[in-house]
């Protein structure tokens, strides 16, 4: 995996691109692949709100790779396929 090494300007600033990652979202879990190290990462797809309060959609993401520890089960009921 490659890791960057540079970064944006540590200054913060808000705009149009800037999301709000601190809590939950829904997402749909499309599937789980094992890396050769031996963790296991679900196959997601979900959206990111827009931290600006006048921005109303979201960031969608399809088919992401993330690691099953910051994954958990819903805890709310079941979702009806067409």
């Amino acid at each position: 995996m490659f890791h960057q090494t540079q970064y944006p300007p540590g200054r913060f600033r808000w705009d149009d691109r800037t999301l709000d990652v601190s809590g939950e979202v829904r997402g749909t879990l499309h599937g789980w692949f094992r890396a050769a190290t031996g963790e296991w990462y679900g196959l997601v797809s979900y959206a990111i709100p827009y931290a600006h309060a006048e921005i109303t959609g979201q960031l969608q993401l399809e088919d992401q790779l993330v690691p099953a520890d910051a994954l958990r089960p819903r805890l709310y009921g079941r979702e009806r396929r067409a």
